[in-house]
């Protein structure tokens, strides 16, 4: 029993971890608003990943304490991952841009670097889908 609520506990914690993340990736994003439609997909996608972290969450919170609640930490690492991966090429591209303006050379990283973002974006809804996926198995 003690483990199974660590493992609960620990799971929370890394719920809790990708959704922060997930959440501050998108307030970024958000803040480049007149970039191009990839950059509104990924956005939509991270709102659509917050919104199933958040069921997670709430449910991992007041849920039962049960090992079923494995299955649901490798989804959770890979969202965790791809976020943080998605956040650091966004930082890259954008080292130069101040006050909302971007300058040349970032516009230029960050139209040289669409197809990887858009790359990101889909491994971004195909591990959001397994989470989602994993858990509703959590849940029967």
């Amino acid at each position: 029993m003690a483990e199974a609520i660590a493992l609960s506990a620990a799971l929370l914690d890394l719920i809790t971890l990708t959704f922060d993340t997930s959440k501050k990736l998108y307030d970024n994003i958000l803040s480049y608003r007149n970039q191009q439609k990839a950059v509104k997909d990924v956005l939509n996608e991270l709102e659509a990943l917050m919104v199933v972290l958040n069921i997670v969450r709430d449910y991992t919170k007041a849920g039962p304490q049960d090992s079923k609640l494995s299955c649901l930490e490798t989804p959770v690492k890979s969202c965790l991952t791809i976020c943080q991966e998605m956040g650091t090429m966004l930082d890259q591209c954008t080292i130069h841009s101040r006050n909302g303006q971007n300058s040349i050379r970032d516009w230029l990283k960050q139209q040289y670097r669409a197809k990887t973002l858009d790359e990101m974006k889909q491994r971004l809804d195909s591990y959001k889908s397994t989470l989602s996926i994993a858990f509703h198995a959590v849940e029967m």
